[in-house]
Formats: C-alpha cells, structure tokens, sequence
C-alpha cells in the first residue's frame, strides 16, 4: 500500500529547516543542497516543492511570521495586568527561539529590497501588526477616533520593538531580556499602556 504524503506538510517542514538554517548562516551561506540534507531529503524531492531558492527563501520568512503570531497570540490568550507587555514582550528576542525567528528576518530583509512580492509580503505583515496591536490596545472597544489613535500607539510601540530588537540581535550581551523588557515597559508607560492606566481608559471608551 502506497505511503500517503502530506506535500504542505512536508513543504513546511523544509521551509522551517530552512529558516533555522538561515538564522545561522544567513541566505548567501544556505544552499538547497544543505536545506535538503538537513531536511533529511533528496534536492530531488526539495525541488519538487520549491521552484527555486527565492522561493524556499519566501516560505522561510513565513515561517518566522507564523511561529511569532503564535507565540503572541498565546500570550494574548493569558488574562491579568500584565497580558499587554506579555504580547509586546513576544514579539522580542528574549529567548533562542525568538532570537532565531529576528535573524531570518534580518537576513530575508535585505533580499525584499530587490524582490516585489516580498517586500510586498513585508509590507503588508508590517500592516497586519499594526492591526493587530491596535487590537490590543482597544479590545475592539471605541469609535474611528479611537481606533486611529490607538493605531498611532501602535506605530510607536512597533518603531521600539524594532529598535530594541536590533540592539538586541547585535549586542545581546547589552540587552538581555530583563533590559528589553524594562525598555518596552519605558514605552508603554510614556503612552498611556501600563496596566491600570490602560484599563481605566479602556472602562472610559466603552463607557463611552
């Protein structure tokens, strides 16, 4: 009886060896050759899934995006004061894997600048964050106003995230995770988004 193949399954688990890969090495040190090997498959098989290296390139920088979607949204699915900065915190390099996730995007950043679809891929992820820390931010809650508002607290959180996480990606023994929290938390502060301040205004735009 024939083996059933899962092909997006097995597409993903090579984009995910590629993305690890990347992480290390960077693109010009990843090869579809490597990919395969570590993937424990032929370049044959590779191939097959992926037309070319721009392409499994493509798909690696997806993957860093989902598996950081998921560690958010499971910080978001937590309740207390402190479930805001958790999401924020998320998005940080602050462990190895996070780490790992932050240096495929670096790497993949500097291909989107010569390649449409990904810089367009890019931009509409910088969009879809903005979303989704809006969110965040108002739970829904509030009119245009509110939500234009809290989208320009979003860019601004978003704009120290990124800072944060260059310094971090480059000089980690400088930003530890204590330090990029205690950053993060500067910020949020500055804006209005430390636990009771937040949740008062919050209460104040669905009262209102």
């Amino acid at each position: 009886m024939p083996i059933v193949v899962d092909h997006r399954e097995r597409r993903w688990q090579v984009a995910e060896v590629a993305a690890d890969l990347i992480a290390k090495l960077g693109i010009e040190g990843v090869t579809v050759r490597e990919v395969s090997a570590a993937a424990g498959y032929s370049t044959t098989v590779v191939s097959h899934y992926f037309e070319d290296k721009s392409e499994l390139m493509r798909m690696a920088y997806r993957v860093a995006v989902v598996r950081a979607r998921r560690r958010v949204d499971e910080a978001a699915a937590k309740t207390g004061p402190r479930r805001l900065q958790a999401c924020i915190e998320a998005m940080l390099p602050m462990d190895a894997e996070r780490l790992r996730d932050w240096r495929v995007w670096f790497a993949l950043w500097g291909m989107a600048v010569a390649e449409p679809a990904l810089e367009r891929e890019q931009r509409q992820r910088l969009k879809a964050t903005v979303e989704l820390v809006t969110g965040l931010l108002t739970d829904g809650a509030g009119g245009a106003r509110a939500q234009r508002a809290a989208a320009a607290r979003a860019e601004e959180i978003l704009i120290a995230v990124n800072g944060i996480a260059t310094q971090a990606v480059f000089d980690p023994a400088a930003w530890p995770p204590a330090r990029q929290s205690a950053a993060i938390r500067a910020v949020l502060a500055r804006l209005g988004e430390v636990s009771g301040a937040a949740e008062r205004r919050t209460r104040r735009r669905r009262a209102g």
